[in-house]
């Protein structure tokens, strides 16, 4: 059958539910609002104290132990029965939720399955990559049904897509194991950084409706959540900029809820309870399609006015192909997608857990976890950490692991040492003190004085990171610190240094010294200990949050690398695992 677009003023459903006549005509002269898209504004403040970027530290990539999290999560998708038990001639449902743009962008206008060729379905479905065996793609999204008609489990969008959109097509509940979540208010009325921002209420409304997921489907395992896409042609006030830009905020801020609560940090008070153990489907971006009208991004996106209807609000046909293609390409690549949404996922190449072509600490995390004995189909991500080719995982990948880092150019980029070992070795370089492995498996000092060791078997860039993790042993009177840029003779560079009372972000050897510091209490085992020379920026993170920042463009390269001053009995563990790498530009 031929798709035949309906007139606008049929498809006008605002987000509260009523149809309305023609909306005012948009305004294609705001081709542009000055907004940074997150995705770019990396480490810079929105509004100078909103970090950017799509994850913590402004960074775009998850940190290492979420995304282990979410590749395994993407491996363990199976194929249910209806009454969601294993069975080779079942299917997992990927099901979408949302408002009006989300229904328009995933299949059609009006809801329901009949999708128009040219939206996320209709590119799937003519996509030979895709599998359309075992995966049943359901739209349930639905014009008018704004993020609190989705935020309990109770609520009648469920029961509808439960009775319209799975049974009819042979599907149930219990077979939903992935949701891709784009939802909105209606009529926002404050903007950041005021206390009661929109963006803190549909933060809220997020939490809730990842909870009501996982009660409502309790197989659910992944969750892509996607912000708005650019509102400065709106001529209503239906969700306009700076509430579409800022919507962005409200996804960010709820992943980082769930990284930090899992990292052992407190519930989120807006975002909730969010322990994917057993409380909330595992987190993370969907492709992000904000863009500042005309002004590319830096991947060359951008929104003509000619890509979104007459109100300036909804996309039109090319601006609902735009972010079709964006989820579609998006699901198609993802690590934590392609191993079931593709028809023949690429076989992890051994070391690269997460299909990235880089040996990082991501890949770390995930080859840590597999130490567990024989890989099976049923556990296809510890394929990866299987690097040394003998059908098991075991401490012999770890080390090949690591010989896989050091295969670049300059030694690995980034860096990253576990202390498993009797001694210290050639990669690093101890300037002064007794420096050493402790145990036999953390980075300590055997006598009391100052001691400093720096990393030689990589040349960093000048944009550079240094972390450390908190050791079992370590004991909170002791001072530490971690540098980078930093530079022989004389000592100079920037560290980050944690006090018996405070983190300190410090220039070495030239200048004022102190640049920020924040008293704060003891940071605990595990928790991870970074900063970051980015540009003039230095930063403090713990455990992926900002927690300093300072401007200093003293030194522009160096290495990277630890000082130790214990204040009590040694010998004295300080660091259960240390990293390093290079930052972009």
């Amino acid at each position: 059958m031929r798709w035949i677009r309906p007139p606008i003023s049929i498809l006008a459903t605002v987000l509260s539910g009523a149809v309305v006549a023609d909306s005012p005509a948009a305004d294609c002269t705001h081709t542009s609002t000055g907004l940074v898209p997150i995705n770019d504004l990396a480490t810079g403040l929105y509004l100078g104290q909103f970090p950017g970027g799509l994850y913590p530290g402004g960074s775009n990539e998850l940190p290492a132990e979420h995304a282990a999290e979410g590749v395994s999560r993407a491996a363990a998708i199976e194929p249910l029965d209806l009454d969601g038990n294993p069975s080779a001639t079942g299917k997992y449902v990927l099901l979408s939720i949302g408002m009006s743009n989300t229904t328009q962008e995933f299949c059609s206008a009006g809801g329901g399955q009949n999708c128009a060729p040219w939206t996320f379905i209709g590119q799937a479905l003519a996509q030979p990559q895709v599998n359309l065996t075992t995966l049943a793609i359901i739209n349930g999204a639905k014009g008018g049904q704004t993020a609190v008609l989705w935020d309990s489990p109770t609520d009648a969008n469920y029961d509808r897509i439960r009775d319209e959109e799975l049974v009819p097509n042979g599907l149930r509940e219990a077979q939903v194991q992935i949701v891709w979540a784009k939802v909105a208010d209606a009529g926002p009325t404050a903007s950041l950084p005021a206390p009661n921002a929109d963006a803190y209420a549909l933060l809220t409304h997020m939490g809730n409706i990842a909870r009501a997921l996982k009660i409502r489907y309790p197989n659910v395992k992944i969750v892509f959540f996607t912000s708005r896409i650019y509102a400065g042609y709106a001529s209503t006030g239906l969700n306009p900029e700076p509430y579409a830009y800022e919507s962005a905020f409200a996804v960010k801020w709820l992943i980082e809820a769930q990284i930090e609560q899992m990292a052992g940090g407190p519930i989120d008070p807006h975002a909730g309870d969010l322990d994917y153990i057993d409380t909330a489907p595992w987190l993370a971006w969907g492709p992000y399609p904000w863009a500042d009208g005309l002004v590319p991004r830096g991947d060359g996106l951008t929104w003509a006015c000619s890509d979104l209807e007459g109100d300036g609000t909804h996309p039109a046909m090319s601006g609902e192909q735009k972010v079709g293609s964006l989820l579609l390409d998006f699901l198609l690549a993802s690590p934590f997608s392609a191993p079931w949404f593709t028809t023949t996922p690429v076989p992890p190449q051994p070391g690269d857990c997460n299909g990235n072509s880089l040996f990082d600490l991501s890949d770390h995390a995930v080859i840590a976890g597999c130490l567990s004995g024989p890989n099976s189909a049923a556990s296809r991500s510890c394929l990866c950490a299987d690097t040394d080719l003998d059908a098991d995982s075991d401490l012999a990948d770890v080390a090949v692991f690591q010989r896989l880092f050091d295969s670049s150019a300059g030694g690995p980029d980034p860096a990253f040492d576990d202390f498993e070992r009797p001694a210290l070795g050639d990669d690093w370089l101890v300037v002064n003190g007794p420096v050493a492995i402790i145990g036999g498996s953390d980075l300590g000092v055997t006598a009391s004085g100052i001691s400093t060791a720096i990393w030689q078997a990589s040349n960093f860039g000048p944009n550079q990171f240094c972390q450390g993790e908190i050791s079992s042993d370590w004991n909170p009177l002791h001072t530490f610190q971690l540098t980078v840029r930093f530079g022989m003779p004389g000592g100079t560079g920037y560290g980050l240094r944690r006090t018996p009372t405070a983190y300190e972000l410090r220039r070495l050897g030239d200048g004022p010294g102190l640049l920020a510091s924040l008293t704060a209490p003891a940071p605990s085992p595990g928790d991870v200990i970074r900063i970051e020379a980015q540009g003039s920026i230095i930063r403090a993170l713990l455990s992926g949050s900002v927690i300093l920042t300072a401007t200093d463009s003293q030194f522009d390269s160096g290495s990277t690398g630890v000082a130790f001053a214990p204040q009590s009995a040694v010998p004295a563990a300080f660091l259960e695992s240390w990293g390093a790498g290079s930052l972009a530009p």
